[in-house]
């Protein structure tokens, strides 16, 4: 009988379907655990917080596929390895753009109303109420319009009819009508509008792509939202931004350092971690967290292994 590998905190129920002995790593404690569990692993699903590195292929002698429960595969395994380890690689895209995009939603919108600085000013014995813009009023800004920010344009939707600025590789003026969207170069969006949204595959042409010439000239009341690789934004042009001013805030589901290696405030680098919650805050990946996203990845996971091996014995 072949292995799988599962890491993660998901209800690994629907996997029982499959003629597999299962591990699941619920919530592994290291990478070593992990390239234990690897090594007479046939089949490996990624859900929890690790990149599969080249040390972990490497150690994995009978690996045939792996399974990433999301769509950017290459934030979550070394595929030049995978491939010189003749491991296949597959993902279970656009099953969580609508949740991820319900969460950037609700982000706006408590970003927006400057929630988290209402608190601080209760934790400080002061009383803020300042009137906040609503959304409808607000100038938004999508960079990238792939599945999550399509699937966040059509929220927005159904509280403003304004104009929704964009940036993305390329125009797409077929969109341009039918969903009031201009397109605008970086730092005109940076200067533009008051709420911009990051959804972009991270690779080598996105890496760093928000950086200080982009945020030089930056709406001083802009909330800078990340739900992409934290590193499409230069982390040193972010902290110069935030702390001279010359934006309000940022957010981003994920950071620089993760999992082993989250730092905390004492030994983060690149001191964002620091800063007021109001200018600056982290999630750990929760935006596509939700069980029934999770039950939908797994889903297509599942359906991932069975294509694989009918593909190995010669069955469409």
């Amino acid at each position: 009988m072949k292995k799988l590998l599962v890491t993660g905190d998901v209800d690994i129920t629907q996997l029982t379907q499959l003629d597999c002995q299962i591990c699941h790593l619920k919530e592994p404690k290291d990478e070593q655990q992990i390239i234990d569990a690897l090594v007479d692993s046939h089949y490996y699903i990624i859900g929890g917080p690790e990149h599969c590195s080249a040390q972990f292929l490497s150690a994995a002698q009978v690996l045939e596929l792996v399974v990433v429960l999301g769509t950017g595969t290459s934030s979550f395994i070394d595929l030049k390895a995978a491939s010189e380890n003749g491991v296949k690689v597959m993902n279970t895209p656009k099953l969580n753009a609508q949740t991820v995009a319900q969460f950037a939603f609700a982000t706006m919108i408590m970003r927006n109303s400057r929630f988290h600085f209402s608190w601080q000013k209760m934790q400080a014995g002061t009383w803020f109420q300042t009137p906040y813009r609503e959304l409808a009023g607000s100038k938004i800004g999508l960079i990238g319009l792939g599945n999550i920010n399509r699937a966040l344009l059509a929220l927005i939707r159904t509280v403003s009819d304004q104009p929704v600025y964009y940036h993305a590789s390329s125009p797409k003026e077929a969109l341009h009508d039918t969903h009031r969207l201009e397109f605008l170069a970086l730092p005109e969006l940076m200067s533009t509008c008051d709420l911009v949204v990051v959804s972009v595959t991270f690779n080598e042409t996105t890496q760093s792509l928000i950086d200080e010439n982009v945020l030089a000239n930056a709406n001083q009341e802009l909330d800078l939202l990340c739900f992409s690789s934290p590193h499409v934004i230069c982390p040193t042009a972010l902290r110069n931004a935030l702390t001279t001013k010359t934006i309000r805030s940022a957010y981003m589901d994920g950071y620089y350092q993760e999992w082993l290696d989250t730092p905390g405030v004492a030994n983060d680098q690149y001191g964002l971690l620091s800063l007021e919650p109001s200018v600056f805050m982290a999630t750990t990946h929760i935006a596509a967290q939700s069980r029934e996203a999770i039950q939908a990845l797994l889903a297509k996971a599942v359906d991932n292994i069975k294509q694989h091996e009918r593909s190995r014995h010669g069955r469409v």
